[in-house]
Formats: C-alpha cells, structure tokens, sequence
C-alpha cells in the first residue's frame, strides 16, 4: 500500500481536459498498485490521472481543495470560484430531473 503526499502539476491531458493543464495540485495519495495503458496521464511525470473522453480519474485525495483546480474544472477564468460553483450548480439542477431525485426515483 502507498501513501504519500503529492505536490504536483497536471500535464498531458486531452480535451475537454485540457483547461487543467499546468494546474499545480496538492493531496495525497493511497492506493495499491498504478496506472497503466495510453490513457494514463502524467502529473508531474508520474501517472496520476486518467483521461478519456468525458471521464477524469485522479489516483490521489484532494485535488478539490485546491483553488487553482477548482477554478480551471469549474471553467472560472474570471469572476469568483463561488460565481463558478453556483454557475455548475444551476447546470446540474437544469440537467437533473431534482424532483425525482428527492422523490427517491432512480433517475
């Protein structure tokens, strides 16, 4: 098992993630084992993260904390992190049928 601290800046990601790319990130990391295939994607020359298509999967704790990240996932290159946070959430409210989820329906 692993566990470590990670300090480290996104790199190699394709489109619709490249707004991340050279975003400095701090966490942690616990896990076994590592990323492997040609999806893989290097942060900070190791491989950290992975890409295709619309899915992201990050093998380290913590990136969210991290307002640098938040701002470039959330697209806030201007205004406030919460105006981008409150954009995102009117996206998913407009997207998700929120009365069915409060009724307990699998959407």
């Amino acid at each position: 098992k692993l566990t470590r601290e990670v300090a480290a800046q996104l790199t190699g990601l394709p489109a619709p993630w490249s707004a991340l790319e050279g975003v400095h990130v701090r966490g942690y990391e616990i896990r076994h084992g590592e990323l492997d295939g040609d999806r893989a994607a290097d942060v900070s020359g190791r491989r950290l993260a992975f890409a295709a298509g619309s899915v992201l999967g990050l093998s380290f704790h913590g990136a969210f904390e991290n307002d640098a990240f938040l701002r470039a996932f959330c697209g806030a290159s201007s205004g406030s992190l919460e105006d981008a946070i409150a954009r995102l959430t009117d996206q998913v409210e407009w997207h998700l049928p929120l009365e069915r989820v409060l009724a307990g329906v699998v959407v």
